[in-house]
């Protein structure tokens, strides 16, 4: 059973097609949606809070960059600070293509920046290469123990 993908985007459109690139290509994930960099830092918090169980749930973070609040590369600094994160895959996900965030996103330990497609058949190209391999190939460590 693999765990839900979380994916933090303020944009409505964005959020809907996403959702609706996951549904036709990958029906069997769970996509979780958080609208801003706070609430995404509130969830990864309570998602740890259960520490005893040694188990996180999720998958794969799919991050925009521009969030409001606190922007990705904040949410990218609180997920690698936590023991229990460091492993999880984080992919920036986002419309900038500069350089000097494409550096820092990696710089805070992104595990791949992708900028965002401008057409649905891209991005069904895109959910589906992100779950055949962060979902259903790549293997996952086993979690440290804190």
């Amino acid at each position: 059973m693999v765990g839900p993908v979380i994916y933090v985007e303020d944009e409505p459109d964005d959020a809907f097609f996403m959702r609706r690139a996951f549904a036709q290509c990958a029906p069997e994930v769970e996509l979780k949606i958080l609208t801003d960099g706070q609430q995404a830092i509130r969830f990864f918090l309570d998602e740890l809070e259960p520490q005893q169980q040694r188990e996180y749930k999720s998958t794969l973070v799919l991050l925009d960059l521009n969030l409001p609040g606190r922007s990705g590369l904040d949410v990218l600094r609180e997920i690698r600070s936590k023991p229990l994160l460091k492993q999880l895959p984080v992919i920036m996900y986002t419309s900038s293509n500069l350089t000097v965030d494409i550096v820092e996103a990696y710089r805070r330990g992104c595990t791949a920046y992708l900028v965002k497609p401008h057409s649905p058949e891209k991005l069904r190209t895109v959910v589906t290469a992100m779950s055949e391999f962060w979902i259903r190939d790549n293997k996952y460590p086993p979690l440290p123990v804190v």
